[in-house]
This record gives C-alpha cells, sequence and structure tokens, in this order.
C-alpha cells in the first residue's frame, strides 16, 4: 500500500504541468517542480494564490464554485505569457490549481488572426478590382455595342444603294454589256446582298445582347411548331420528317426564345437540305452534366467534333459558303440568347451522320406524363 501511495504521489511531483494546492486559509500546501520553474521564469512566488482572490472567504466561495464545476480562466502574465489555470478542489477543505503553458497557442492564434486580417485586406483589395475591372469592362462592351450597332445601322442605306442601282444598271443596259460585264455586276450584288444579311445579324446579335428580356411562361412545343412551320411555308419543296416533344416549357423571354429555335431549326433545315428525306427532332434530355435541357436533332452534313469549340464563335464556319450559305454569327447569338437566360449550349455532332444542338434554361419544365415518366 505504501509502494502504491508513494507511486501515486509521484504523478503531481512529475507531472509536465504547473499544479499547486492551497488551503482555504490561503497557505501554500503543495507546488510542483513544474510550477515552481514556470513561476521562476516569471519572477513570481510560488504562491497560487496571485491566480485566486486572497480572502479566506473568497478562498471558501471559490471552493463552493469549484465543488460544481471546476473554474476556469487565462492568465496573461509578464510581457508574452499566457496560462491557462483551472482551480478544482481535491476532496478536502483546499484548492488545487493547475497551471498550462499556453504561450505558443496563443502566439499560433495571434498569427492566425493576423493572417486573416491580411486575407480580408486582400480579398477586399480583389474585390475592389474585380468591381472595377467589371466597370470597366461593361462600359467598354456598351460603348463597343454601340459603336457596332451604328456602323452596321450606317451601313445599310449604302449597301442597298449598290446593290439597287445594280439591278437598275442590268434592267436599264444590260443588253448593251459585254456577258463577262453582267456576271460581273450580278458579283457585285451577291456580295452586297451577302454583307447586307451579316449586317443584319450583327445587329440581331447585338440586339439580343442589349434587349430588355421580359420573363414570362413560354410554351417551347408551341414556338418549335411555328418555326418550323414558316420553314416548310418558305421552303416547300423540302421533305422533312420533323418530330417535337409535346408540354415543353420554360421561364424565359419568348423573344429571345424564339431567335434560338430560329437559328437552331434553320441550321437544321440548311444542313439536311442534301437530303431528299431529312429528319429532325426537337425535344428534352436529362444530360448527367448539365441537367435538363432541350435538343435540336437533325441527320444533315454534321461536323467534325475536334472543331466543336468555334461552333459558337462569331464569323467561324465549319462548312464553306458555296456549299452551305451563311454568315457565321447564328451560333454566336444563340449562344448569347441563352446565357442571358443563366443557360449553355453545346454540341455534338459527326460528319455526314448529323448533329444535336443542346441549351439549357435554368426553368425547364417538361410534361413528364406526356411522356410516361416520373418528374
Amino acid at each position: 500500500m505504501e509502494e502504491e501511495a508513494a507511486h501515486l504521489a509521484s504523478f503531481p511531483a512529475l507531472s509536465p504541468y504547473g499544479i499547486i494546492e492551497i488551503g482555504c486559509d490561503g497557505s501554500v500546501r503543495f507546488v510542483n517542480p513544474a510550477a515552481m520553474t514556470t513561476l521562476a521564469q516569471l519572477g513570481l512566488d510560488p504562491d497560487a494564490r496571485q491566480f485566486l482572490p486572497g480572502t479566506p472567504e473568497e478562498l471558501v466561495l471559490l471552493r463552493s464554485l469549484c465543488e460544481q464545476t471546476p473554474q476556469t480562466q487565462e492568465l496573461h502574465l509578464g510581457k508574452a505569457t499566457f496560462l491557462r489555470v483551472v482551480a478544482a478542489p481535491p476532496g478536502d477543505d483546499s484548492l488545487r490549481v493547475y497551471a498550462l503553458d499556453i504561450t505558443d497557442r496563443k502566439k499560433m492564434e495571434e498569427a492566425l488572426w493576423k493572417s486573416e486580417e491580411a486575407i480580408r485586406a486582400l480579398n477586399a483589395d480583389l474585390e475592389e478590382r474585380v468591381h472595377r475591372r467589371t466597370a470597366e469592362l461593361e462600359a467598354a462592351n456598351k460603348e463597343l455595342e454601340a459603336f457596332s450597332y451604328s456602323v452596321s445601322h450606317d451601313l445599310r442605306s449604302p449597301l442597298r444603294s449598290i446593290d439597287g442601282f445594280s439591278q437598275a444598271f442590268l434592267e436599264d443596259f444590260g443588253s448593251a454589256v459585254p456577258e463577262e460585264g453582267r456576271e460581273d455586276l450580278e458579283r457585285v450584288r451577291r456580295a452586297t446582298q451577302r454583307m447586307g444579311r451579316l449586317i443584319e445579324d450583327m445587329l440581331l446579335l447585338s440586339r439580343v445582347t442589349r434587349r430588355e428580356m421580359h420573363v414570362q411562361e413560354t410554351d417551347m412545343s408551341a414556338l418549335a411548331t411555328d418555326v418550323a412551320e414558316e420553314l416548310a411555308r418558305d421552303d416547300p419543296q423540302r421533305d422533312v420528317q420533323l418530330s417535337i416533344e409535346p408540354g415543353m416549357a420554360a421561364t424565359g423571354d419568348p423573344q429571345l426564345l424564339r431567335i434560338v429555335l430560329v437559328n437552331l431549326l434553320g441550321n437544321a433545315w440548311k444542313f439536311t437540305s442534301k437530303h431528299e428525306q431529312a429528319h429532325v427532332s426537337v425535344g428534352t434530355v436529362r444530360d448527367p452534366e448539365h441537367g435538363p435541357a432541350f435538343f435540336v436533332r437533325d441527320d444533315g452534313a454534321g461536323f467534325d467534333a475536334k472543331y466543336k469549340e468555334k461552333l459558337f464563335v462569331a464569323f467561324q464556319r465549319l462548312h464553306a459558303q458555296e456549299e452551305f450559305p451563311g454568315t457565321g454569327i447564328g451560333l454566336a447569338t444563340i449562344q448569347r440568347a441563352v446565357r442571358r437566360h443563366g443557360g449553355d449550349v453545346w454540341a455534338e455532332g459527326e460528319v455526314d451522320r448529323g448533329a444535336t444542338f443542346y441549351f439549357t434554361i435554368p426553368d425547364l419544365h417538361v410534361s413528364y406524363s406526356a411522356r410516361g415518366e416520373q418528374p
């Protein structure tokens, strides 16, 4: 028993944490070596009363509190020393004080706080820079759009004059002009007409960007049907098998959504023009990456998948003008209209095996009951 008692008694003496025991009369009963070392380094007497109330009445009250819950506090001693002090009764009429040097932890906390302050200051500076650059970019874009609109608008009148005077010249003096001259004038007319279409498409692209949005519930199935019927009326000799999924709807700007479908279905019509019978379908799909999406699919000329990143860049074309006429702005217009809704657009295709264009509108709704599916 004596050996066991001596063994247990050695624990406080060998503890790396400071331990001081004080009686309720204020007398110091025990100070372990770790406490002696810490207090000596601080130039303090080995007296726990400097950590606790000094009068016997206050000590008795503190001991009563400690019997319910050990009392803990942090002390700042000296220039840069912090102690975490816990007072607890050992079971008799005394109090035992345990002191842990937390100076290193406090230094780390201070360094962390300073780092966080520096990060907050850096973030504030970055936010200010981003805000300033964003404002500058928006101003530059508005100026560029205004310039583009003005130039495009001002160019239309002289182009119409060139085309009109060329036509009048051919009608009035065509018989007196050699065949080669008439062909040259026809080339002038075709070039001015193509430039006119390009300007119209540029103006449309500008309007898509600048136009104020009027968001409402839009019947995408009805919209696609209306666009397809217009294409069929304009090109009655075409044999196009069209499939449009019923019950499609989205919350968006009907005019912008119509522009999207006009361009996508117009492309499907154009790039299937080499087929005697073409197949075009409009529907919805759950894309694993993008979620619910609309699609327009055709079995036409398709495209080389390695060039798909160029599809939505203005003036980029993957087919020769002689093969499939166009300005190269339609897909850029689609992308801009879709992104104004907060959506995205992408494509899949294979040469001579058709193409599928997908686009998302965040508020896309599908009549799942019409498709026999669950949402």
